[in-house]
Parts: structure tokens; sequence; C-alpha cells
């Protein structure tokens, strides 16, 4: 089987459950607090092995007690932790608020803001094979991912760009990339263009021009949008009753890569994804949250 190299993030998360988010000036009381180990990166990361995929970890913790934490956790899972890079700063944290099943994140990217493309690049060189498969986002500096794509795509690599938190990003990113992964907010902000129904054409024909091979606009509770040059395919979310959306994102994106390891096409693989996002919003937290393989053999829905 390929492996899955994902470059990104790692936080630790604090989150807090309430019913009414506060205005400016007030306190709101909470419930549910819980800190847990995240970031896009190793949320994307965990989220591939334990449904099934072998994903190695590529990212930078700082010099405190949450750096160990993280990586014990992603380990844990199964991820291979061995490349995590340790900076002399605060390691990254994100302050998450839940309310009414929906959230709002504060992120302090910490170590995370100082991974550069030469902490990997010989790594990438010596260890990934053509058909592993690149996955980045952009919690970490853009030039490092924009260059990490660069030499992933000349190793031959399958490369996944989810680009959030959404950024314009320079126009030459997108040739290396084989999937572009953006919600529909994120691709509304990359392409200039609202994401409403009739949209979805010229969506996919800015990107497609630009030299990325497919595109995937997740949609929450809608499901999501493939579009490629032969089509543009919606297909409906999984039915289910939310706790929280912290990581369903995060679960598609791990779950898509883990797909492609495995040989399925994209229609399987799209369903496999929307799948194991829908059984993590039924489970509060991250990590915590991403169903393992066999938990998602045995969902009915």
């Amino acid at each position: 089987m390929s492996r899955i190299f994902v470059l990104g993030s790692m936080n630790t998360d604090f989150s807090i459950c309430c019913d009414k988010m506060p205005m400016r000036g007030e306190t709101v009381v909470g419930r549910d607090f819980f800190i847990s180990s995240g970031g896009k990166g190793a949320n994307q990361a965990v989220a591939a092995t334990k449904l099934g995929g072998s994903a190695v970890m590529l990212g930078a913790v700082g010099n405190d007690i949450f750096a160990e934490k993280i990586i014990k956790s992603i380990s844990d899972y199964g991820v291979d932790a061995r490349y995590i890079q340790k900076k002399n700063v605060s390691t990254g944290v994100a302050i998450i608020t839940i309310e009414n099943n929906d959230n709002r994140i504060i992120i302090d990217g910490g170590a995370n803001n100082l991974v550069v493309e030469n902490d990997f690049r010989q790594i990438l060189i010596d260890n990934a094979e053509k058909g592993d498969i690149l996955v980045t986002q952009l919690e970490i500096p853009i030039e490092t991912v924009s260059a990490t794509l660069e030499t992933a795509k000349s190793i031959g690599m399958i490369t996944i760009l989810n680009p959030a938190p959404a950024k314009k990003l320079s126009e030459n990113i997108y040739k290396y990339c084989d999937y572009l992964i953006p919600n529909e907010t994120e691709a509304a902000i990359l392409s200039g263009i609202s994401v409403i129904d009739t949209n979805y054409q010229k969506i996919r024909n800015y990107f497609i021009k630009l030299g990325v091979k497919n595109v995937i606009i997740t949609l929450g509770k809608d499901g999501c949008v493939f579009c490629n040059k032969e089509e543009i395919r919606h297909l409906a979310a999984i039915p289910v009753k939310v706790a929280d959306t912290i990581a369903a994102g995060d679960t598609f994106i791990g779950a898509y890569a883990t797909a492609l390891t495995e040989g399925k096409d994209d229609a399987a693989a799209l369903n496999f994804s929307l799948r194991a996002s829908a059984l993590t919003v039924t489970k509060h937290g991250a990590q915590q949250s991403i169903p393992t393989k066999s938990e998602l053999d045995n969902f009915k829905g």
C-alpha cells in the first residue's frame, strides 16, 4: 500500500461548549471543557491511519509541555512521528468555542509558523515513492506548502491541497495540485466566485485552467461537489445527529487519501469520505471523534 505523507500543523485544542456566543465585553457560562490534540495536519494524518492508511507526519512542535503530548497522541493512533521537528517556541494552540453544533476557532500557530521546506525536502526525496500521497494545508507557511508540493510532484507523488484557512494563493501553486479540496467558503475566497449551484462550472473552470486536476468542494450537511475536466457531480451527505463538526473536514481529507492508496476510484473514495465524516460529527472532539475502519465498516449510514 502507498504511504500518505502529511505536511501540516499540530496544535493543542482547548474546547468549550456554550449556548450563546459572548458579545463584546460579555461573559457567558460554558460547559464540557476539554483539552485534546489537534491541528489540521495532525487530524488528517490521524484520520488516514484510523481509517486503514499508513500516514507519516511532517510538522513541528514547540518546547513546552504540550509538544510530547501531541507526539504521543498521534503515535498512539499509529501515525509515523519520527520526522517531527522541534522548534524553540510554543507549540501551536487552538481555542474552540462550540455553539449549537457549530464552532468558532482562534489559532496561535507557534511552531507551525516555523515549518520550512528544507526541514522535509530530503526526507521526501529519500523516503517517498511514485504513487505515494502528499497531503497539506495552509496552517503552515504558504512558501513551505508550495515548495513541498513541487518536490512531491518531481517524485511522482499524488498531491492533495486543503486550502484552509483560506487565503489568496499564487497561481503557480495550483499546477502542483492533483486534488484541491476546499469547503464552499474557501472555494469562494480562492476563486472570487460565489458558491451557488449555478456557479460550480465557473469555479471548476477557474481552477482547472490554473492546472488543478480535480476539485472537491465540501458542503457540510449538503455533501460535496466533485469536479474535473470531464464532469461536475454532486453527492449528498449522510444524514446523522450532529454532536459537533470540529474534525469533519479533516476526516474527509484523510479518508480520501486513504481510499486512493487502497485503489478506490473517485466515486468510491468520495462515498468512503462522506461516510467517515458523517460518523465523525456524531461525537465531540477532534482526533478522538474520528472513526476507525472497523467502526466505519459497521456504520449503517
